[in-house]
Formats: C-alpha cells, structure tokens, sequence
C-alpha cells in the first residue's frame, strides 16, 4: 500500500526537489545504459511504499533521454524487484507525456503493486482502459483513489457498478465518492432516480443509495423523494435508505434517531463508545426538538454514556440540560467533567461559572481544570459563550492532518503528553517513592473469610473474583485487574486496558455488603489504563496511569505525584 495518498499525495506532487543518493547516482550519467545501471544499483530492496524524495529530480534527469527511458522505466515497474517496481512507478509519477499506448505496461504495474505510484500517469491519461485498470485496483487503499478523484465526474460511470457488491473495490468506490468533489448535480438526480425506481434492478438501486450516502449532506437535496422507501417492503432497501439519509443528515431521521438511541452499558464498561449519541450530535440544531430524549444517557450507570451524552445536549444546544451539566462537574468520572464543562460553555450557562470556577481551581486533572478556566472564560467574553467546532470526530482519529473539529467525547487521547520522568522517582506531600514494576498475571489477598483473586489477561479480558473459603469462585468484575490491596472496609482495586484504539482505568472500592457478598464502588476514573499499584501507607496507594502517577484513597482521587528525579 502507497504509504501517502489524497491530500498528502497532492502536497509531495509540489514538493521543491531535493538532492540525494538516488539522485546523485543518475546525475551526469553519460547514457541511458549508465543511468538505468545506476538507478538499478541504488534502488532499495524492498518495496516500503514510500515516494522517493529524489523522484522529481530523478525524473527530470531520465525524461531528457526520452521514450527509450520511460520504456525501461515501465519494464521495471514490472519486473522482480519489489523496491525497483516501486521507485520505478515514483518516478513514472511525475513522468511528463504519457499515451494510451502505455496503459497496458502502466495497467501491468499497477496489478503488480497495488495501490502504486503508477495509478497516477494512469488517472492523467483517462481512457476507458485506464479508468478500468484504476477500478480493478480499488480493493487496496493507495494511489488508485487519489488518481480517480481527480478523475471527477468521468470516473463515476466506473465507480457506480461497484456499489453494488460488497468484497473491498466497494468500500474503495465508496471513499472516491466521498473525498471527491461533488458531481453535477444532474448526476445526484440521475442516482435518486434509480434509488426510486422499481424497475431498476436490486443491485442498481442499492448502488445509487451507496453513491448518495458518501456524498452525505452534499445529496441532502435528494432525500423528500427517497424517504417514502423508508415505508414498505424490502427490509434491504429500507434499510438502505435509512443509511443513506442518515449520512446525508436528513433531520426527518431524527426522531427515530432519538427514540432508538439508550442506554446500555454496564457500569464499568470502560469503553462502550456511544456511537449512536454522538452520531445524533452531527445533526446539529436539526436535532434539538428531539434533544430530551438525550437526557436518559445522563442517568446511565456507565461514565463513558454519560459523557457522550453530556457533550451532545451541549452541541446542539438543549438549554434545559444546564443543571444536569452543573452537577455533572462533581462528578468522580473526569470525562464526564470534562465535556461537561466544555457543553456548559456552548450553551452559554453564565450560572455554571461558579462550579466551573471551582473545578478549574481544584480538579486533580490538568486537561480538566484547563477545560473549565477556558468555557470560565469563553462566558465572561464579549460572546458570553464558547464557540461550538464546525464537528466531532473520534478521539483516536489519525487521518492525514489534523481531524476537524474537536473530539466527541473524552478519554485518554485527548490528554495531553506530561513530560518524561527520568528516574521514575515520585514525590506525594513530602515523601519520595517509586512505582513496582509489576508483570501482567495474578494479583491475591486474603479477606473476610476467602480470597479475592484479580488478573490480568490484556486483550482476552480479566476479572476480579471472590472465593470464600472452602466455596467456589465468584465473578464480581470482568475486566483486566492490575493492582489490588487491603483497605480500611475491604480493599481497593484498579482496573482497565489499553489495546488497539481502547484505553481507560478505574480505580475501584470492594467493600463487603450485607448479604454476606460484595459491593463495588468507582472510587474514579484513571487517566486511562492503570499500572502496578503502590500502597503509600493506611489508606494511601498510588499508581501510573498515562504518564502520570495518580494518588487516591479508597473514597477519592486526591491528585498527580510529582516528579522528583534526582
């Protein structure tokens, strides 16, 4: 795969030529035999998908020794050598003539490397033939879209028939739709056309739904005449339609949006990731008249809900949330205190000022305490409120650039990168510790006539569990446990993961309850996954988590150690 496609592709085609071995090597070859033997012995071995940053010199360098050059180039670009094949396409890249007598070898390199370099003279050229060497390649993410999207509106013909399966090239079709410029608007007609027609076929009309859905609210003109398919039968093409008015934000969804949107996390579900709350959010003002329905996530029993909640009311400016948000502030979940903060500053709520001056003055987080001091001070502007991001995206987005808007929701990602601790010495009121330097496994205690066990198994999931003596074990908590100590009524324990886009932690208190059995109660959310814990003294512990050692009894977070590297 092309390591840089779209936006960056474009950026490296304008990029000022630089002097390198590569580059080096050609410069003042005496022939072409010279310059291809240069090229050949410098070429890298393997194929890392990279641009050269020599490419352009290069191919000024070997243009000059006309269609000989280009010939061997594309017999390169075909031959057995991976890093060959893929210097030789960068190079074909910025090649200035082509014909469509070369679409066939171009085709050839392409098939050899998916998503190459070579797509590009492919897309320049624009026949038939190479428009369809360009569609055959859509199943790889590369240069192929990058190429069809500057294609425009002559490639869409090609990228139609696609939409109606569902192997990679869909997806592929898909995302040059999208990340393209508009089409005529006799196209997006023409495709609402077919949407709505019985007599077109089930795959035409599913095609023509997937087109307009990655145009999203660029169609939106289209959706009065495809909401009637919405009503009967099929289910796929109801269910089509509903996906693609969705995407294009077509505010008729959004009572049913909103009646289907509730809450069903578990308590320490760290990471349920509330999409269809979120998604609710993107629709903007439209949503408000259904905003209330929201409301219900405020009281879930899960964090992670109540904060994608607590972002959305804001975001679309359900005012009669205000005192929720408010009490929001106090909660133990720093998440749910940071988009809290964040919502009472859209929503303009010059009556949270003194609870956001107050988590601004005291939180133990920073990112949090910064949050609130900047909706504080976005209500005491000229504006009298903060102003709302043109969207959300995902925290962990890691699209090329920056993502716009601002994250939907709160957890690890959006924390900021502390500094580097050199000795991993820490300081908490006067007394320097470290941390243990714990293994992933068992973690054991002896309490209240049994055992309470926790274990951390990454990925495949741990849990907390409870053997009384001489009984069979009990899970109370399915989550990998990194750290588990004595307390005052019970113990404390941390739990959480950091895998793939997932990371969160929990500090929790285990406390034994009436029925003989156990009771578990969030002392607070961790910056995100925890590691070994530290017992200070009589109900003080300590544990990292994010770069951070966070100090906390078994009723409360109490703040950051400090560094105190020697």
């Amino acid at each position: 795969m092309r390591l840089w496609i779209g936006a960056i592709a474009a950026l490296l085609a304008v990029t000022p030529a630089r002097a390198g071995p590569m580059a080096d090597a050609v410069r003042g070859c005496p022939d072409l035999t010279a310059c291809l033997a240069a090229l050949d012995r410098v070429a890298p071995a393997e194929d890392t998908g990279v641009w050269a940053k020599e490419t352009e010199e290069l191919a000024q360098i070997l243009a000059k020794l006309g269609h000989p050059a280009k010939a061997a180039l594309l017999a390169r670009a075909t031959g057995d050598r991976p890093g060959l094949r893929n210097l030789a396409g960068s190079i074909l890249s910025e090649w200035p003539e082509f014909t469509p007598a070369d679409v066939p070898a171009l085709a050839e390199a392409l098939r050899l490397d998916r998503g190459g370099w070579v797509a590009r003279p492919l897309g320049r050229i624009g026949t038939p033939e190479a428009i369809q060497a360009l569609v055959a390649d859509l199943d790889t993410r590369g240069q192929s879209e990058f190429a069809l999207q500057q294609l425009g509106a002559k490639a869409l013909p090609y990228l139609l028939p696609l939409l109606e399966g569902d192997d990679g090239r869909r997806y592929g079709a898909a995302r040059v739709i999208s990340e393209g410029e508009s089409p005529p608007a006799a196209v997006i007609d023409e495709w609402a056309q077919i949407a709505r027609s019985p007599d077109e076929t089930r795959g035409r009309r599913t095609a023509a739904l997937r087109a307009l859905e990655a145009l999203g609210p660029r169609a939106r003109h289209t959706a009065p005449v495809l909401r009637p398919l919405l009503e009967g039968p099929p289910p796929w093409l109801r269910d089509q339609a509903f996906d693609t008015l969705h995407e294009m934000r077509d505010p008729f969804l959004v009572p049913a949006l909103a009646e289907q949107c509730r809450p069903s996390a578990p308590r320490f579900d760290g990471d349920p990731y509330p999409h269809c709350v979120l998604e609710f959010s993107e629709y903007g003002a439209d949503a408000l008249p259904a905003a209330s329905a929201l409301m219900r996530f405020l009281a879930s029993e899960n964090g992670a809900e109540r904060a994608a909640a607590a972002s959305a009311l804001g975001y679309v400016d359900y005012r009669p949330a205000t005192p929720d948000l408010v009490r929001a502030l106090g909660s133990n979940d720093w998440r749910e205190v940071y988009v809290s903060a964040r919502s009472l500053g859209w929503l303009g709520a010059i009556e949270a000022l003194p609870e956001l001056d107050r988590v601004a003055a005291v939180h133990w987080l920073p990112e949090v305490r910064r949050q609130a001091s900047r909706a504080a001070v976005a209500l005491r502007s000229a504006d009298g409120r903060l102003a709302r991001p043109a969207g959300f995206h995902t925290t962990w987005d890691v699209s090329d650039g920056e993502p716009a808007g601002e994250p939907g929701t709160a957890d690890a990602y959006v924390l900021d990168e502390p500094a580097a601790c050199d000795d991993d010495r820490w300081a908490w009121d006067g007394r320097r510790f470290d941390l243990p330097r714990g293994e992933r496994g068992l973690h054991s205690l002896r309490i209240g006539g049994g055992r309470l066990e926790g274990i951390d198994r990454g990925e495949w999931g741990g849990a907390l569990t409870w053997t009384p003596t001489g009984g069979e074990p009990q899970e109370l908590l399915k989550d990998n446990v990194h750290g588990l100590a004595a307390a005052p009524e019970g113990a404390v324990a941390t739990f959480g993961l950091a895998h793939i886009v997932s990371n969160y932690g929990y500090a929790l208190r285990v406390t034994p309850d009436a029925t003989g059995g156990w009771r578990l109660t969030e002392i607070g959310t961790l910056p995100g996954q925890p590691g070994p814990l530290r017992v200070l003294g009589r109900d003080l512990y300590a544990v990292h988590s994010e770069s951070r050692v966070v100090v906390f009894t078994s009723k409360r977070i109490l703040g950051l150690a400090t560094c105190a590297a020697e």
